[in-house]
């Protein structure tokens, strides 16, 4: 059980006789069945913005009176935003289990220039 992350729901496994609840008992005994249930089928569906890019071209004519011929300054984000009723780490991952990394936020800001 130590080796990997676990949600809070953790806190509401049986634990005594007369517990009620939907989490079962975390021990030696039954931690091989754990991949024989249904019981952690969860919803994965999600909605991403993947990619988004701002970028302003400065104009021919202000380019010819500073030497340049192009020149274009740009923001942009990777994985910004994602919509989903997932609870652990990232939905996308190829097992969407919880002792996988989320992908990651990735912010650039540039300037692109021709001589």
């Amino acid at each position: 059980i130590g080796q990997f992350r676990h949600s809070r729901d953790i806190l509401r496994a049986w634990s005594q006789p007369g517990d009620i609840t939907d989490v079962p008992s975390l021990n030696a005994t039954n931690a091989s069945d754990e991949f024989l249930s249904d019981r952690n089928i969860r919803e994965s569906d999600y909605l991403r913005l993947r990619f988004i890019q701002f970028g302003y071209n400065v104009p021919k004519k202000v380019l010819d009176k500073i030497g340049f011929t192009s020149l274009r300054a740009f923001v942009s984000g990777e994985n910004l935003v994602t919509w989903s009723k997932w609870r652990g780490f990232d939905a996308e991952a190829l097992n969407a289990s919880q002792n996988r990394y989320p992908t990651p936020k990735t912010y650039s800001v540039g300037i692109e220039f021709g001589f």
